[in-house]
């Protein structure tokens, strides 16, 4: 247990580094002046180039590294957790421990807190308004869950003189190993920015009530006269949102902001969207006047996370027109609907989208823009319980891609084997709504199933929060 300020720990070690958020992490922790190593797996991970141009130390896990000239260890809630053997050594040595939900939450004391929930959505969103507030000059803090921001070139930031701290807000479980607190309750924000209220994580949530208590519970985390920023289109968020501030959050101060693609009376309405394969135009409504705004990145999903950033920027103080240019000039993350150029005439895209409703959002804008191209979405599914409990939604979430190539199921760090689901029964639901199917089981049979597949003019988006990504590389 971490029992002093961060600042009067000099070396800190994390288990896991290798993970987004904890590489996020290092990045603050040398921001702070500190001596960071860490342990991981031997495989690479989409962190590995932001690693690279770090001053630390990576060592493969062995309770060894665990020495006494440590001062404390942060962990990820994966590989074990608090069972990890570097971590049990530490215990063993004296050296305090901390889970990584409870480090960022140290991190964002002192600060004006800006945290992002809901599923699908928070990871661009955080980083788009980390995006804006850099380059107003608000010199934010944040920590943003992908393997890289482009243009920023870092996920991870620690402002000593800034007040703001943007983070995401993760609704799973602190350590599934022992601590099943949700780690956005370590965060006491200023404001939260909420895309949606879905059922995820069937592993920490029994049921979808289960995580609504939970949402609920951390909108109540919000500090006094603070402000709950919702997606107004999700009507099940609205209701939470309508009984949490008639619970607690007027009493508190709390105030709502809505913004909606299909409400006018939303206090934000993303009125207009112009999809291109180059330059989106959206524009929205606040007040009764209609704004434009530019974007680089594709979809009206990114057009509605953009105009969420442009709403926390207006909050804090920047000036409307200042948020308006700067989000038009951010280039995007990796795998977040990420543009992987053309390979021999073949259009290639990456996303990370591993929910059924994240994987139809995705595919429904890329229809947009290749209306009438063959479009052929490669998928990975993520995790034995989240493919079973949604399997039949799963299945209808294909539909706008003319082909599905599937990999057999990522098992998460967290997860033992599960004989009762495998990719194969997801080829069939998907074949049962007339969207043909195949599992090819892994990259290098899905990458010389590609070359002999498609041709000049298809379009190809792989999905899924696996290791799939690196079959780009792969393909000549």
């Amino acid at each position: 247990m971490i029992n002093k300020p961060f600042s009067q720990y000099q070396h800190m070690h994390l288990v896991g580094i290798k993970g987004v958020a904890m590489t996020s992490m290092a990045q603050m922790l040398l921001d702070l002046g500190k001596t960071v190593s860490g342990s991981d797996v031997d495989e690479e991970f989409v962190t590995q180039l932001l690693l690279d141009k770090m001053p630390v130390e990576i060592l493969a896990f062995n309770e060894q590294s665990i020495t006494k000239d440590i001062d404390a260890v942060i962990y990820s809630g994966a590989h074990q957790g608090r069972k990890n053997p570097e971590v049990v050594r530490a215990h063993k040595l004296g050296i305090p421990v901390i889970s990584h939900a409870e480090a960022l939450g140290i991190m964002m004391n002192g600060k004006k807190g800006i945290s992002v929930c809901g599923v699908g959505g928070k990871s661009t969103t955080s980083a788009m308004i980390s995006w804006v507030l850099e380059k107003a000059g608000v010199r934010p803090s944040f920590s943003v869950g992908v393997g890289n921001i482009l243009d920023l070139d870092k996920t991870g930031q620690y402002e000593i003189n800034g007040s703001y701290f943007v983070a995401e807000a993760d609704e799973y479980a602190t350590d599934p190993t022992c601590n099943l607190t949700p780690r956005f309750m370590h965060q006491h924000p200023e404001i939260i920015v909420c895309t949606n209220l879905r059922y995820d994580h069937p592993d920490i949530y029994p049921s979808f009530e289960d995580t609504k208590k939970a949402y609920k519970a951390f909108f109540n985390n919000l500090q006094a006269n603070g402000t709950l920023i919702i997606n107004s289109d999700d009507a099940g968020l609205v209701l939470l949102a309508t009984s949490f501030l008639e619970e607690t959050g007027k009493l508190r101060g709390i105030s709502l902001i809505t913004v909606s693609q299909n409400d006018q009376a939303a206090d934000y309405f993303l009125s207009a969207f112009e999809p291109s394969k180059e330059e989106q135009n959206f524009r929205y409504i606040k007040d009764g006047q209609e704004f434009l705004a530019k974007l680089h990145v594709p979809g009206q999903h990114n057009a509605f996370n953009a105009l969420c950033a442009i709403v926390v920027a207006e909050k804090i103080g920047v000036p409307i027109n200042k948020a308006i240019d700067t989000i038009s000039s951010f280039q995007g993350t990796i795998r977040r609907f990420q543009n992987m150029g053309n390979k021999n005439g073949v259009q290639y895209f990456d996303d990370y989208a591993h929910h059924p409703i994240e994987i139809k959002r995705v595919l429904i804008e890329l229809r947009k823009m290749y209306p009438h191209e063959k479009v052929t979405a490669v998928f990975q599914p993520h995790t034995y319980s989240r493919t079973k409990s949604l399997l039949n939604e799963f299945g209808l979430a294909f539909s706008d891609g003319n082909e599905v190539i599937l990999f057999d199921i990522f098992a998460s760090a967290r997860e033992s084997f599960d004989s009762s689901i495998t990719s194969d029964m997801l080829v069939e639901k998907i074949m049962q709504e007339h969207t043909k199917a195949i599992n090819l089981h892994d990259q290098v049979h899905v990458v010389e199933y590609l070359k002999n597949s498609v041709k000049p003019g298809d379009v190809v988006i792989t999905l899924g929060a696996g290791d799939l990504y690196k079959l780009h590389e792969m393909i000549q």
